[in-house]
């Protein structure tokens, strides 16, 4: 009969469990279960996310409300969609003939959800390994297709390359990923990974014995660990990419290293001197004592709040409950780099930061 009782806590029989009377029953033995046409799949309700984002990424500017309402899109969404997010964005910052305010814009939401990734919501951490395993081949596609395209000399690069250095040495302030990660990120960004084909063509004895390092058959088994720890590769690559990139790693710094103090000259073709560095610390063996473990760099240089300082001109988000913060980044995207911008940050309803 339909809908006729079955015994305590089964299905009524003729019915579903949770259903109504005369729902049809899931079929037996064929590893499936009925679904309502009106139910989603999961593949659908992440299509039509992603759907929202894209839609976000194509109106984004580099206002702060802009970046902070797409922020709050995606840490909301970590539980579920962290990983395609992830992807999403990168990809947006590869699309083919950018505009340098777009560019900027996509990368400032990049830096605010690493900044919220240590926020309260479920897996949102997620975002900070997923954007570790992903930046460097970013920006060496990045630098490629964007920032050496820009024209020497132009205000337009000037200040890409302001925006860009200080997105960089935010990321060290913050302690969202370690200065010898970023230095290597700037190193992809700035100029075009170059071979070396010879040591003797190179200049300095200095140079010669760093590259030396990383051709030397003994380092072969270090190379995508060394590579990982400088912010020069994902968690994948070969290792002639791995070794490639190193030595461009130390082609990059050892001519920052030998400019006048404050000095950072345009980049040229290979061969010529490379752009200044971000302050930081010279690369030895006890920075690499500090690094990654293979799967993330280390559960400590998940993003933290280092800034601190009272919060103005606060508007709830739409769905987290929480509070933006100022972006000085938003409202100065340009500036003179000599302050570390300051992020969307996320704020519980009990006024609690995170």
């Amino acid at each position: 009969l339909v809908g006729e009782p079955g015994p305590r806590g089964a299905a009524p029989r003729g019915g579903s469990a949770g259903g109504p009377p005369g729902a049809p029953l899931a079929p037996r033995g064929l590893g499936c279960t009925a679904r309502s046409p009106a139910v989603a799949t999961t593949s659908e309700v992440a299509g039509d996310e992603l759907r929202g984002l894209e839609e976000l990424l194509q109106h984004l500017t580099t206002a702060r409300d802009a970046v902070g309402d797409a922020m709050a899109f995606c840490i909301e969404k970590a539980d579920r969609h962290a990983a395609p997010f992830a992807k999403a964005l990168i990809g947006a910052l590869e699309e083919p003939d950018l505009r340098t305010d777009v560019v900027l814009a996509r990368l400032f939401l990049i830096s605010d959800v690493l900044y919220n990734s240590n926020a309260c919501t479920r897996r949102a951490s997620r975002y900070h390994t997923l954007f570790q395993d992903l930046l460097p081949d970013a920006s060496e596609r990045l630098g490629r297709q964007w920032f050496q395209c820009l024209e020497q000399g132009r205000l337009e690069r000037r200040r890409a390359e302001t925006a860009l250095r200080c997105v960089l040495r935010a990321w060290q302030d913050w302690a969202v990923f370690p200065p010898l990660f970023c230095r290597g990120l700037e190193a992809l960004l700035f100029t075009p990974v170059v071979v070396v084909d010879s040591l003797e063509a190179l200049g300095s004895e200095a140079l010669r014995h760093k590259i030396a390092r990383w051709c030397s058959p003994a380092e072969a088994a270090r190379l995508p660990y060394a590579a990982r720890l400088r912010g020069v590769s994902g968690p994948s690559p070969s290792p002639a990419e791995c070794r490639a990139r190193l030595c461009h790693y130390e082609y990059y710094w050892h001519d920052a290293e030998v400019e006048e103090p404050g000095h950072a000259p345009p980049a040229e073709a290979a061969g010529a001197r490379r752009e200044g560095p971000l302050e930081g610390s010279d690369v030895s063996s006890a920075d690499e004592e500090d690094g990654i473990d293979g799967e993330s760099l280390s559960d400590s240089d998940e993003a933290v709040n280092v800034l601190g300082g009272e919060e103005e001109g606060l508007t709830d988000s739409r769905a987290l409950d929480v509070r933006p913060s100022p972006l000085r980044m938003g409202l100065r995207p340009f500036g003179d780099g000599g302050d570390a911008p300051e992020p969307k940050r996320l704020r519980t309803t009990d006024g609690a930061g995170h």
